[in-house]
């Protein structure tokens, strides 16, 4: 990861809003955060989770948003939390696909 990586970031610089704000989700995606052991499963449960409400909420909510107002409130919570759980497996598969994929392309790389 540090070899593909574009910039480097320590922890404490990657969580502050201010630097996090300045790069584009592109610059993000190659950008080497050093982060503590000890943070590591919050930081990227946390992240993921943002990420994800962010991008699909809304398409979620304008696809059923009438199907929706059908449901009681715990029945509305029940539908977006098991959505939630979903999408975030889903997440968590696609990224260890696309590791592997990674790996292949750097080790394609290392027979030339």
């Amino acid at each position: 990861m540090m070899k593909t990586s574009k910039k480097h970031l320590c922890y404490s610089c990657f969580q502050d809003p201010k630097n996090y704000s300045t790069f584009t989700e592109e610059e993000r995606r190659n950008v080497h955060v050093d982060i503590p052991m000890e943070n590591i499963t919050d930081t990227v449960a946390d992240k993921l989770a943002s990420t994800m409400v962010k991008e699909t909420f809304p398409d979620i909510w304008s696809q059923k948003k009438d199907e929706f107002k059908a449901f009681s409130k715990k029945e509305l919570a029940e539908e977006m939390f098991g959505a939630g759980v979903y999408l975030g497996a889903q997440a968590v598969m696609d990224s260890f696909e696309e590791m592997k994929e990674q790996e292949q392309k750097m080790k394609n790389k290392a027979k030339r």
